[in-house]
């Protein structure tokens, strides 16, 4: 339940800002896309932070 809300408010805030005549579309796209951006991102630096067992982060990070 929780994150079908999660989900769907964004995109139904994006829209609420264009029928309201507040925002370009470009704007809210343009936020969309940061906000998706920002979360892959955030992704793909913590993903292997997490899988690295106590005390060995710095073993994951050198096999890059």
């Amino acid at each position: 339940m929780a994150a079908g809300f999660v989900l769907l408010l964004p995109p139904l805030i994006g829209v609420s800002r264009v029928l309201l005549g507040v925002h370009y579309p470009t704007d809210v796209l343009g936020g969309w896309a940061l906000g998706l951006a920002w979360v892959g991102g955030a992704t793909a630096v913590f993903r292997p932070w997490r899988r690295a067992p106590r005390g060995q982060e710095k073993l994951v990070a050198a096999e890059r």
